[in-house]
């Protein structure tokens, strides 16, 4: 997923780096429960993004507010992250199981 805020494009990833960015802001395990949780962790997503990154947060809830429906378009973009993440743990598992039963063999 791409979004441009003041005229800078940032392709989303999930990774490591935007959770521990979120953690540092929130100072709290990752675990968003509420709305203000979820655009933390969207903002911390994009600022993980992007390593030469200087969006302030004030500018991005300034973005979010002119574009309500980024909200929507970042929940279905992590659910289809959570969703391959949780196809590649399942066929990782098949593969430990596949191995399993070759060593029985």
């Amino acid at each position: 997923m791409d979004v441009t805020i003041k005229g800078n494009t940032y392709t989303l990833k999930y990774s490591f780096r935007a959770l521990m960015i979120y953690e540092n802001i929130t100072q709290k395990n990752f675990s968003p429960q509420g709305l203000s949780d979820v655009i933390t962790f969207f903002y911390s997503v994009v600022v993980a993004s992007s390593r030469d990154n200087n969006l302030r947060f004030d500018d991005f809830i300034d973005w979010i507010d002119d574009n309500p429906s980024s909200l929507s378009e970042f929940s279905n973009w992590l659910n289809d992250v959570y969703k391959h993440q949780m196809e590649i743990s399942n066929i990782k598992e098949d593969e430990k199981a596949d191995k399993g039963d070759d060593e029985k063999n």
